[in-house]
Order: structure tokens, then sequence, then C-alpha cells
């Protein structure tokens, strides 16, 4: 008797923790959706720039300025803000020739030991440029060019959106 009430409490323990994964799950992917439209959004801005620059460049032997860097840190935005929903829909590039004559229970096993060694490595990387936005955001660190962009939202960018 008392077994059965324990694992009864066990069963509202575990629903009440899976009610909570896939509520933050579900979260985490209107977040990822968000960024990938504001990353779009980035996109079409850097084509307007890039359009205008060419256009001011050919035509008027004026190009604009401080938009080539501009645009490299954009792209920095572009890249970052859509990578988590990459990753969650599986849309970065695989190379099959190795595992396509594996089973799937190894190929579950060799995609966990994957993520745990990027767990790994994404953490070092979130930390390091946490520290150096930090630092650059304390300090002032500017851009060198005809305008001087601010480098801590760049590495910003790279610290926030790598947590997934």
């Amino acid at each position: 008797m008392f077994t059965s009430k324990l694992s009864s409490g066990q069963q509202r323990g575990d629903s009440k923790l899976k009610n909570f994964i896939m509520k933050t799950d579900a979260g985490l992917r209107k977040l990822e959706l968000v960024l990938v439209w504001i990353s779009g959004a980035i996109i079409l801005f850097m084509m307007t720039l890039i359009s205008i620059d060419v256009l001011l460049r050919y035509v008027f032997n004026s190009p604009l300025k401080g938009g080539f860097e501009l645009i490299q840190f954009l792209f920095i935005g572009v890249v970052f803000f859509g990578i988590s929903y990459v990753q969650g829909v599986k849309g970065h590039i695989q190379i099959d020739i190795g595992t396509k004559w594996m089973s799937p229970k190894l190929l579950k096993l060799l995609d966990i030991i994957g993520y745990i060694i990027a767990i790994f490595i994404v953490s070092i990387i979130v930390y390091q440029t946490g520290v150096e936005a930090w630092r650059s955001f304390v300090s002032g660190d500017y851009s060198m060019g005809i305008i001087q962009y601010p480098l801590w939202p760049s590495k910003s960018v790279i610290q926030y959106t790598n947590q997934d």
C-alpha cells in the first residue's frame, strides 16, 4: 500500500515536471520565432543599406559613410538570432555518410553525446563573450573606422543568443 502511494506521488511529480518542461519549451519556441523574424528584418535592412551604398558609390561617387562596418555588426545579429531556431528544427548541415548504417538507438546516443559536448563548449563561449561584452561596455570600446560603433552590443548578441 505504501509503495502505491509513493508511485502515485511520483507520477504527479513527474507530470508536473513534464508540464513545466513542455511550457518552457513552448515559450522558448516562441522566442526563437521572434528572433528569427528579427534576423529576417535585419537582413532586409542590410539589403537596403547595401543597395543605397552601391547607388551612392556608383551614381554620386560618394559611398555611405560607415555602411560597411555597420553591415559587419548586423551580420553577427543575423547569424546568432537564427541559430537556435535552426538547431530546433534540425536545419544544420549534417554529413550522414558515416551514420546512415547505424541503428536509431545508436544515432540517439551519438546525438546525446554531441549535445553534452556542445553544452560544454557553448557554455565556455557564452561565459567568455559575456566577460568580453562587459569589458567592452565598461571601457567604452569602439570600432575603428569613419563612424565608431560601440563593440559591446555585438558581443552581447553572441552571448545572449547562444543559451539554447
